[in-house]
């Protein structure tokens, strides 16, 4: 499922958010996250952060009018994981 799109340049660092409130009951919290970059070693996705229900990612690099798509993965305590994808251009 692809939650949101966005643009960047090569040269920027910036945050993402993804907001899980759609999918998540209103007790359950976030308790891990993991970002994903595919293809691997173009653009670099690090500094997760979890404020249930947005998980939070910077991304850096990339290449000028190369598509790239970011998988993200939730993991609410007590339930399965839920995968969502961010595509940048």
């Amino acid at each position: 499922m692809i939650i949101g799109m966005a643009q960047k340049q090569p040269a920027e660092y910036l945050d993402y958010n993804v907001d899980f409130t759609e999918w998540m009951p209103e007790d359950d919290e976030i308790a891990e996250a993991t970002v994903t970059v595919l293809p691997d070693g173009e653009l670099t996705a690090d500094t997760i952060s979890i404020m249930t229900p947005i998980v939070k990612f910077w991304a850096a690099g990339g290449v000028t009018g190369k598509p790239t798509s970011s998988p993200s993965r939730s993991r609410p305590p007590m339930a399965g994981s839920k995968r969502t994808s961010s595509k940048f251009a």
